[in-house]
């Protein structure tokens, strides 16, 4: 984000801050279908029904998973991996539901202040509202934009083309052929007898409802995280511009509230970073890893197949989106954390004469000089590097896969 982008809207009619739920709708519609919505009151409902979605769900999972390891041991490679791009990201959906249950107070902790703080932009001048604004509208294009339509389109396509094949063959052929939405033989069974009802359809309404549930639950949780960083970066950026006000107070009484009143800002975005690493560290990890096998895996099973496979292809270019927006959005948070230095160094401070504030300027710089990071196992930072070692890393796999 640009250092000077408070300058950017000032003579523009900046829109009220609202809540949450009514500034990122879509984002905050899938929260709430998928049991996700920070509520902790609920939680005792929650558990209940995502208990009742594995119930209805687990016939598919227990025959997919019975045929992954006929595949395995058959050493159809390429069959176990399509398998795994519906089961993985379903199985990842549920354990993210649990999780999010788990973490719900401090969710809803993070919401409340990005809330609090929507509505004490609403009460600042119009340079700070401007600045907010621009943070807002970033987040609404890369969570409930890209990323929001991205999953559609690929969920759509998943979905509209065995459905569109099955049509197109019983208006046009003789003895007309069912196309499955996730293609899985049952086991103990004849080939067929998958696409004979009411098997077929069965099969048919689970496959559609995992995948509703993969797009919803990925759109909801992945977008929660990057507005959530995206609201830190706001924070940081905003404190230093009330550090800019207090060196421009004509008393060191008044300079002296204004750094305060920085310093109070500047600990609660600190802390705030802290809450987003714990409430999402499990995800960091998870992600990381299954990305970079996914992507290697469905770039092998695309090559791999006699025909070329668009679903598949696709899935594997949201797979790229999925760790491309987190890594790009903590490269943000990383990049305009050590920027506040250059906003503090930048705040007008040459110009008081008191000695005593002067001598507060170097502490805060030096401060603003360590990067704030959101760390997988403790160990890889995200920012745009890790992004091009997991696209190195998910080649590699591939052509591992196409070598054995």
């Amino acid at each position: 984000m640009d250092l000077t982008l408070e300058h950017d809207y000032q003579d523009e009619e900046v829109p009220r801050f609202e809540p949450f739920h009514k500034t990122y709708k879509w984002i905050s519609g899938c929260l709430t279908v998928c049991l996700m919505y920070p509520n902790p009151s609920k939680w005792k409902i929650k558990l209940a029904l995502i208990f009742t979605l594995i119930i209805l769900t687990s016939p598919f999972v227990i025959v997919v998973t019975i045929d992954m390891w006929i595949r395995l041991m058959s050493r159809e490679i390429s069959e176990l991996l399509k398998h795994s791009t519906t089961l993985g990201p379903f199985l990842g959906a549920l354990v993210k539901k649990v999780h999010m249950v788990y973490m719900e107070k401090r969710n809803k902790a993070l919401l409340d202040e990005l809330e609090e703080d929507y509505e004490t932009y609403n009460r600042l001048p119009k340079r700070y509202q401007a600045t907010a604004d621009a943070y807002r509208r970033q987040a609404l294009w890369l969570f409930e934009t890209v990323w929001a339509y991205t999953l559609i389109f690929v969920n759509t396509v998943f979905i509209s083309i065995p459905v569109s094949s099955t049509i197109y063959s019983y208006v046009v052929d003789d003895i007309p052929t069912r196309y499955m939405l996730h293609d899985v033989v049952m086991p103990m069974t004849e080939q067929e007898y998958r696409l004979t009802s009411p098997c077929y359809e069965i099969f048919f309404v689970i496959s559609a409802l995992m995948e509703l549930v993969i797009m919803l639950n990925y759109t909801s949780y992945e977008g929660l995280f990057g507005i959530l960083t995206n609201h830190a970066c706001l924070k940081m950026h905003i404190s230093c511009m009330y550090l800019q006000d207090a060196f421009k107070e004509d008393t060191e009484e008044g300079m002296r509230r204004g750094i305060v009143k920085f310093l109070d800002e500047q600990n609660k975005c600190y802390k705030y970073n802290s809450s987003i690493q714990i409430s999402y560290s499990l995800w960091m990890n998870c992600v990381l890893v299954c990305v970079m096998i996914q992507i290697g895996s469905m770039l092998y099973h695309v090559s791999a197949g006699a025909t070329f496979d668009l679903r598949y292809a696709l899935f594997c270019l949201s797979c790229v989106v999925e760790i491309f927006l987190p890594c790009r959005i903590a490269a943000d948070l990383k990049k305009t954390s050590t920027d506040t230095a250059t906003l503090i160094y930048c705040s007008g401070w040459e110009r008081v004469r008191s000695v005593r504030v002067r001598r507060v300027v170097p502490h805060l710089i030096a401060r603003a000089q360590l990067p704030e990071l959101l760390v997988a196992f403790q160990l890889l930072a995200y920012d745009m590097e890790l992004f091009v070692r997991i696209m190195k890393t998910s080649y590699t796999v591939f052509t591992l896969l196409e070598t054995n």
